[in-house]
């Protein structure tokens, strides 16, 4: 799933107010009810074929890129949430704009790329955020950002609208 709420073009309508701002579009989400859970993995998958390939070169940055993310798998978002809701969100309140800071003390959650590449939904993140019993205004200002992140997409797909009925 690629987006938190499954409305969320309606706001981006003739006669919405929600361009470039955050809160009338988080208030007309919240206003749908809370964002649905996800949904469990299946039980299985049927294979399709395999089909054999030839291992790519890896490039030279590719090892830096590999050792500072770490496995690329479902398994590895899970265990990066799981481990950053425990830590209850690194202080991500007070310390979210410190790009300064490294290691524990950067509340960064290093979620995007897994977000982005849909090995973990922000369903998954904004569920296991508000199922955590964090304190309220730590819980709300992480889930802005994920609905921030929604909003910055139906931003995308609208204004490709806008230019497909425009050009």
């Amino acid at each position: 799933m690629r987006e938190l709420h499954p409305r969320w073009a309606e706001f981006f309508t003739e006669g919405h107010d929600c361009w470039g701002k955050l809160f009338p579009f988080w208030r007309a989400c919240l206003s749908l009810g809370l964002p649905p859970r996800p949904v469990a993995a299946p039980e299985a998958l049927r294979g399709g074929r395999e089909y054999p390939s030839d291992p790519l070169p890896e490039p030279a940055w590719m090892a830096k890129l590999r050792a500072a993310m770490g496995p690329a798998t479902e398994g590895a978002a899970l265990e990066r949430l799981q481990s950053y809701v425990a830590d209850e969100l690194r202080g991500y309140e007070k310390h979210r704009h410190r790009a300064d800071r490294f290691g524990d003390a950067n509340a960064n959650s290093g979620l995007s790329p897994f977000l982005r590449w849909g090995q973990l939904s922000p369903r998954q993140l904004y569920w296991a955020v508000a199922d955590a019993g964090l304190p309220k205004k730590a819980q709300n200002t992480f889930a802005r950002r994920v609905f921030w992140r929604d909003h910055a997409c139906a931003s995308e797909v609208s204004t490709e609208r806008f230019l497909d009925v425009h050009s």
